[in-house]
Formats: structure tokens, C-alpha cells, sequence
């Protein structure tokens, strides 16, 4: 199905690295691994690879409010001295026209401009978009950093690859002033504490990035499918909850894979789509997939060892998860879904009606609400990813058997923010406009709608109207309570696993998408590719120092 404008959302790439001193970022700019063609997330991808079974990438991270994230894995929110719950007095209109550049991407960028545009002409701001696709914009933001660059006034960032930035003074420290046009106090806990570094706020919000799984629950709640599921593995399909277990999820991967279940009358339904292209999602697939059986509850560590930096990687829980998931992808995913599925490629399988399940970021809700792409709209359910009830305990050294499901659901990524160079040459009108962009009333408009916008807001996790009244959205309410429970368990969840925060993040991402892809093309033995990984990851450890990493793995899995 073709689309005019799909969101790609993690079409954001695997760039340079960067580290805490200008001269590592220079480095980690001549030492650039290769980029995705477009991970989805913004409004519309530019081009998400298609893979052999969707006919076009589509575009692109609960009912209570969320609980603060735990200590072990989401620690809490850097905050700043300002209590930030009034609300500060705009800013009066300029008398000349400012112009401001906004480097982001492309589909995102239009779509910040688009609903504000109204404030902006009562301000007398213009923006000019300095449009990337996601390959090319971290790369940019680091290039100009290195070599002291003016490139905009305001950047669109991620939290893994900004680390750097932040540690170098790339980015200006957010005013009190501006934290409180943000209602930050109704920002998420676990997403506050990603846009600080050492207690200090860099970033404004605008995205909220986890992974969370999507299914059919009109599918699973059909009474014929219920009645031969269970006659085949003995017990019912949850049709709001889904599979709880990865067991579970390999069953009714299996049930519905070459049955007419999408009623297209060629049988050609699949299981389930998961993101496995190389330079492209790989690296948070797998670990969505991995971290049930190498999350123990009882220990905060999970990429590295925290008090050796020792990786973990190539451990028993790693090796097993790899292996399963090469014959889950050889057997229930659509052609090519072992090694070719971007994200996009897996939300148009998705919405398009080719896959009954899929895991990723929140796209995959917001997508299924698009008339111009997707024809599952309302007919989705939502939950955690799969746990386990065995999971590796390194201690020990063994799998332990758990007496209810464990699960440990995967703060991929983080999510998109916005912060400002310190050469931008309208800092204060570009705070102004940043401010207004990351604020409770444009967040409520962006987030249920295909803009590439995850909830991130308290009450996005407990107002379904904020879902079912969006102009362009109009959730299914059901849906949108599913939708929004899903995402709220996830982010409070005790055994929660936060991604690789530490500098040079994209050289990690390099030698683990390398091994992963060569099992999952059946090119590598499992046990020896991973050690490979190890060793990289070791490597890379030491040059960029195992004191500094140690630090920051601690500070970002709670461990300190």
C-alpha cells in the first residue's frame, strides 16, 4: 500500500559518535559508521527500505498516571532548583521579523512549524527548516560541533548520541524561565531525567520513546480462532492482553502464520513483523526480544557488568534469545523479515493487515489511526513486550525459573528533544519558539496523531480524550485506553531496561548489529559472533575510558 505520508519514526541513524571534549567528537565525526536509509519516525518517512513482503516502509517509545521509574532502571528526573509549575509570561511580538533555523527532520520539523504556526505569526518569527533524513541529522549536528559550525538555532536530538554534546557544552542549559511554559512538572519522571546531564537541564521535551508490542485483538477475539487456538495449544488467546510470555508469542506467531486470518483469501497472513535490518533498528529489536531472559529482577546491570563495565552480551540469555529469534523471524515474519525489516517496514506489514503482532515504539498506535495508510484502525490492542518465566541469573551463571512471568520491558531509545547550540544566533527567540513547541497544549495535539510524537506527558497516560478528540486521530476509545496502559506499565515497570546511554553509543551499536545480522543471516555461530561483540565493546570501553563509562552506565540504569 502506498502512502503519502507515512511516519518513520526511528528512521533515525547510527551516526557518528561523539565524545566529551571536542577532540573526541572530531574523532567520532571521521569515525562515522554507516547510516540507515530511514528509520521511522517523523511525520513521513523519506524512504524506510522496503522490505519483500510490504510494498512501502511506512512512516516514521496505561491507564494510571505512571509511576516515578524505579531506582534500578529509570532513574529519576534531573530537576531543576525552579519549581516549574506556573506558568512563565509570554513574550511579547517582535517588531522586525525574526528568523529563526531549525535543524531537524524532515517530517517532523513540518510538522512542529504546521501547529504553530498561528503563534508564530502573532510572535513575528519565521523558521527555515534545514530538512535531514535521519541518516544525515545527527551526523550534521555533530560535524558542526566538531568544527565549531553555526548549523541552527535550534536542534532536534536524541538522548543516546547527546551525551556527548551535553559533556562538551555543545548546548546551552534550558532557563527557568523556559521550564516553566513546559508545565514540566506533567512531563514523565523516567523522560525528564534523559534531558539532564549531572542535574542540569539541556533539552526540552517533545517525544517518548519505549517499546511496547501491538496486536490484533479483533483477530484474537474471533470465536473460530479462539476455538482452534486452543484446540492446538491447549489454552485461550487473550484478545486484550495478548501473549504474555515469549512461549505464548511463539504459538500465536506459529497459529496465524499461512492462515486466511487478514480474510484476504490467499493465506498469506503472517505472525508477527520485527525490526532486524542492519544500520537501521536492529539494535533495539534485538534487544526488545533479549531483555526478558537477561534482565533479572534482582540486578540493575544488563548491557555490562556495572562494576567491571564487563559486556554482558555474550552471555547464555544473549545467545539463547538470538537463536530463537532467527527461527522466529525464518518461520512467522514476511519474506526477508530475518535481516530486512526497518521499523517502517514493520508498521506498514502492520497497519497494512500482512502481520497479526508487532513490537516497537508507539508508531505502531498512531500509524493504525492513519486513513491514508493504515486499514486496521480500532482494531488494534496494545501490552508490554513478552517476559519469560526463565531468566539468566550472571551471578549464578545459570537460568533461573520464575514463579510468574518476568518481565523487563526496553526504554528504547528515549526519545527526539529539543535543544539549543551554543552559537545559535536567536537564543532567546529560539528558547521562545522551543518552549511554545514543547508545550502541554502542542504535545496533546502531536502525540495521538502520525506525527512521530510518543506520549511522554502524565496526563497522555490517563486522559483518553486527549486520544479520542484529536481532530486528526479520533481514536477508538478502547483502543486508546489499550494503547495508553500499555505504554504507562511499560515506563514504570520495577525491571525496566533503559538503553545505552554512555559516549559512543554508535560505535557499540556497530559490532552488535554486525553479530546479530550474521546469526540471523545464518552466516555466524551464535556463541562466537557475540564473543566478537564482547571483545569490540571492550575495546571501545577502554578508549573512551571505563571510570567515565562506568559512571554513566551507573547514572543511567539508577545504579549510583
Amino acid at each position: 500500500m502506498q502512502a503519502k505520508k507515512l511516519t518513520s519514526r526511528r528512521e533515525f541513524i547510527r551516526l557518528g559518535t561523539i565524545g566529551a571534549a571536542s577532540a573526541v567528537i572530531l574523532v567520532a565525526c571521521a569515525q562515522a559508521p554507516a547510516a540507515p536509509t530511514e528509520v521511522p519516525k517523523a511525520a513521513a518517512p523519506t524512504q524506510a527500505p522496503a522490505a519483500a513482503t510490504p510494498t512501502q516502509a511506512p512512516a516514521a517509545a496505561p491507564t494510571q498516571a505512571p509511576a516515578a521509574a524505579t531506582p534500578t532502571q529509570a532513574p529519576a528526573a534531573a530537576k531543576p532548583t525552579v519549581a516549574a509549575t506556573p506558568a512563565a509570561q509570554p513574550k511579547p511580538a517582535s517588531k522586525e521579523q525574526v528568523v529563526l533555523r531549525y535543524a531537524g527532520l524532515t517530517s517532523m520539523g513540518e510538522s512542529l512549524i504546521k501547529w504553530t504556526k498561528d503563534w508564530l505569526d502573532a510572535k513575528n518569527y519565521k523558521v527555515e527548516l534545514s530538512a535531514y533524513d535521519q541518516q544525515s541529522l545527527p551526523e550534521k549536528i555533530v560535524q558542526a560541533a566538531a568544527t565549531r559550525t553555526y548549523i541552527a538555532d535550534m536542534i532536534q536530538i536524541g538522548p543516546n548520541e547527546s551525551i556527548g554534546l551535553k559533556a562538551a557544552g555543545y548546548v546551552k542549559e534550558v532557563p527557568t524561565d523556559v521550564l516553566k511554559t513546559v508545565s514540566w512538572d506533567e512531563v514523565a519522571p523516567i523522560f525528564r531525567r534523559l534531558l539532564g546531564y549531572k542535574g542540569k537541564i539541556y533539552a526540552l521535551p517533545y517525544d517518548g520513546d519505549a517499546h511496547s508490542a501491538a496486536f490484533r485483538g479483533d483477530v484474537f477475539a474471533d470465536a473460530d480462532n479462539q476455538t482452534k487456538f486452543k484446540a492446538k495449544y491447549g489454552y485461550a488467546m487473550d484478545a486484550e492482553l495478548g501473549p504474555k510470555d515469549w512461549v505464548e508469542y511463539r504459538n500465536y506467531a506459529e497459529f496465524f502464520t499461512g492462515s486466511d486470518w487478514n480474510k484476504t483469501g490467499k493465506k498469506d497472513g503472517f505472525g508477527f513483523a520485527h525490526m532486524t535490518k542492519r544500520n537501521d533498528t536492529l539494535f533495539w529489536g534485538f534487544f526488545s526480544r533479549a531483555a526478558a531472559y537477561a534482565k533479572h529482577p534482582d540486578n540493575p546491570s544488563f548491557f555490562f557488568d556495572v562494576k567491571t563495565m564487563k559486556p554482558r552480551i555474550n552471555n547464555p540469555a544473549f545467545v539463547r534469545a538470538v537463536k530463537e529469534w532467527k527461527e522466529e523471524c525464518d518461520k512467522w515474519s514476511p519474506p526477508g523479515g530475518g535481516t530486512q525489516l526497518g521499523w517502517g517496514n514493520v508498521i506498514e506489514a502492520y497497519t497494512g493487515n500482512r502481520a497479526a503482532m508487532c513490537i516497537g515504539w508507539g508508531d505502531h498506535g498512531t500509524n493504525s489511526q492513519n486513513p491514508e495508510t493504515s486499514i486496521i484502525k480500532g482494531k488494534s490492542r496494545y501490552s508490554m513486550t513478552p517476559g519469560s518465566k526463565e531468566v539468566y541469573n550472571d551471578s549464578s551463571g545459570k537460568f533461573e525459573s520464575m514463579q510468574a512471568v518476568s518481565y523487563a520491558p526496553f526504554i528504547a531509545y528515549g526519545g527526539w528533544s529539543l535543544s539549543i547550540p551554543r552559537d545559535s544566533k536567536n537564543p532567546e527567540a529560539a528558547f521562545d519558539w522551543g518552549g511554545y513547541c514543547a508545550s502541554l497544549d502542542i504535545s496533546n495535539k502531536m502525540v495521538p496523531a502520525w506525527t512521530g510524537a510518543n506520549p511522554i506527558r502524565n496526563s497522555q497516560f490517563t486522559d483518553v480524550k486527549i486520544y479520542t478528540g484529536n481532530t486528526d486521530a479520533k481514536w477508538d476509545e478502547k483502543e486508546a485506553l489499550s494503547y495508553m496502559k500499555s505504554i504507562k506499565d511499560t515506563i514504570s515497570h520495577p525491571n525496566a531496561v533503559a538503553d545505552l546511554r554512555i559516549l559512543g553509543f554508535f560505535e557499540y551499536v556497530h559490532p552488535l548489529e554486525e553479530a546479530v545480522a550474521t546469526v540471523m543471516a545464518g552466516q555466524a555461530d551464535p556463541q562466537k559472533a557475540l564473543d566478537q561483540c564482547a571483545t569490540a565493546w571492550d575495546t571501545i570501553t577502554k578508549k573512551f575510558g571505563v571510570d567515565t563509562q562506568r559512571e554513566l552506565y551507573a547514572d543511567a540504569i539508577g545504579a549510583v
